[in-house]
């Protein structure tokens, strides 16, 4: 499709319906002519006029540059950090409401098509906010040391003035701090604790030492170089949780609780004995294992965590629920027979080699907390080969005004 017609005029406007969201927030739809277009701007039910149309062998690219017909879950989106370019947020063009029950259409379609999945069971989690909840946020630092985040699809960075999405704790270093020489920055606070700290990401060929001395924050804001120490605390589900600076740890505290819920009602719901041993595969700081052992988990239980910045907070904060701890690759862990596994890989997924080791345990039920659709409708066709059966899948709204999932599914071995 070339933009002009036979005659060499401008070509008609092409216009098509969108069907749904696919992973990673575009509208997906068909071109006359029978390819499948991806269009950014786009929501389920709209008919669409397309602009920057980029057409390949069997797929298309667009922009949503007109809205025939509105779907009824589009607003206007409130963030003036968007029309500058922000592409921190890149849904917020839909209403909370509206954006939970795309994203499980979304999950569904990936578990149909990548999964095989055809009547997957998948339901939504409760409604979270959609403001003011990230305790944890990644900031690109502009020339003149403003912290921002980058413009779509550019390395461009937007100094927001105000984050709608951050925790007012993390909006305010955002907006106030200086940090000149630094690339990037990690700001992270507990919401419980009023912790707050900075992690800095020298610029090529700066000292960590050098920016961390330039820094300008809030008085209590601690700030630390890559090789420096320091944590904060968080509360989750009635818990205390010590987090450094390089470990993984949920955005918000709230999401955290609700996927926590979500694993120990999916681990319930397999109906297995609590006396058998329980696997936390990528367990990170520890967050899964803990809170079942608080639910009433007797049966041994061994974290396996790469990261050794997590495997320090895991050993902290577990320090009295009797779990062992090993700090190695999922891959390279020595295989245990286990009743039950609890696996949050990243966002890539399982993939065959650590599927393929949860069937290996032996395991009657697995819990998978997935961070992607499309990984997850992966990881599903791989435990299914393995024996194990979709049982249900929980899509828990982590990331409101984003196209970003979180969802919890349990699956149970064949008899």
């Amino acid at each position: 499709m070339s933009g002009q017609s036979q005659s060499g005029g401008p070509a008609d406007p092409v216009t098509v319906h969108i069907r749904q969201l696919v992973a990673g927030g575009k509208g997906i739809g068909r071109l006359p002519d029978g390819r499948v277009v991806l269009v950014d701007g786009a929501l389920p039910g709209e008919e669409v006029e397309l602009g920057g149309l980029a057409t390949g062998d069997r797929m298309a690219t667009a922009t949503a540059s007109r809205i025939i017909t509105r779907s009824p879950h589009r607003v206007t989106p409130p963030c003036p950090a968007l029309a500058a370019g922000c592409g921190g947020c890149d849904l917020q063009h839909a209403s909370a409401a509206g954006q939970l029950d795309m994203k499980v259409d979304l999950v569904t379609d990936a578990l149909s098509h990548l999964g095989g999945l055809r009547t997957a069971e998948v339901v939504a989690g409760p409604v979270l906010p959609a403001w003011g909840y990230r305790t944890s946020l990644r900031a690109a630092v502009d020339d003149d040391g403003r912290g921002g985040l980058r413009a779509a699809r550019s390395h461009r960075v937007v100094v927001p003035g105000h984050c709608g999405v951050a925790h007012p704790l993390v909006d305010e270093v955002l907006t106030a701090g200086r940090f000149p020489g630094a690339r990037e920055v990690l700001i992270r606070v507990g919401a419980a604790s009023g912790d707050r700290l900075v992690l800095v990401d020298p610029v090529g060929g700066r000292h960590a030492d050098e920016v961390v001395a330039k820094a300008t924050v809030p008085a209590d804001v601690v700030v630390v170089g890559p090789g420096d120490g320091g944590t904060i605390r968080e509360q989750v589900a009635g818990r205390w949780w010590q987090v450094s600076p390089h470990s993984f740890f949920q955005a918000r505290p709230d999401g955290a609780a609700c996927l926590a819920r979500e694993v120990v009602a999916a681990v319930e719901g397999a109906g297995v004995p609590r006396s058998g041993r329980l696997l936390d595969a990528f367990g990170g700081v520890g967050l899964f294992a803990g809170v079942l052992r608080s639910s009433g988990w007797e049966g041994p239980m061994v974290l396996v965590e790469r990261s050794a910045s997590a495997v320090a907070d895991a050993r902290m904060n577990l320090a009295d629920d009797d779990v062992a701890v090993v700090g190695t690759s999922f891959e390279d862990w020595e295989t245990q027979a286990c009743e039950v596994v609890v696996a949050d890989p990243a966002r890539a997924g399982l993939g065959a080699d650590a599927a393929g080791i949860i069937a290996s345990t032996g395991a009657s039920a697995v819990v998978l907390v997935s961070c992607d659709a499309a990984s997850l409708g992966r990881d599903a066709a791989l435990l299914g080969s393995h024996g194990f059966v979709h049982q249900r899948s929980v899509v828990v709204d982590l990331f409101a005004n984003t196209h970003h999932v979180e969802v919890v599914t349990a699956f149970v071995a064949t008899p």
